[in-house]
């Protein structure tokens, strides 16, 4: 119980992504409502960069629930190192990633 309750920690948590155990396997589908209700999580509170799973599309309230859950975000990766997974997201959804995340310093 003790390490469960460490790795809740939000000062462990400043990257999301696969090498930190974002994954989403094929057979699994994580859409943008349960990504949204990962991120509301209290350990990821601290977040600077995050990287889109797999297939989840962004939209306009999505982005902004995000910013919500992850005010401190400073790195928005769109896909895995060498490519977008999944749906690419329109140019209007990238600009509201950079209007909305105030601490934004890198969209890749």
């Amino acid at each position: 119980k003790a390490w469960l309750s460490a790795t809740r920690l939000p000062s462990l948590w400043e990257r999301l992504d696969r090498s930190s155990g974002l994954v989403n396997r094929c057979g699994k589908r994580l859409n943008m409502q349960s990504f949204l209700k990962l991120l509301a999580r209290p350990q990821f509170i601290n977040l600077k960069s995050l990287t889109m799973p797999c297939k989840v599309k962004l939209g306009k309230n999505g982005i902004k629930q995000m910013a919500r859950a992850c005010p401190r975000l400073e790195t928005f990766e769109i896909g895995f190192p060498g490519h977008i997974t999944g749906i690419k997201p329109k140019d209007e959804d990238l600009v509201e990633v950079a209007e909305t995340f105030t601490n934004l310093t890198s969209i890749r």
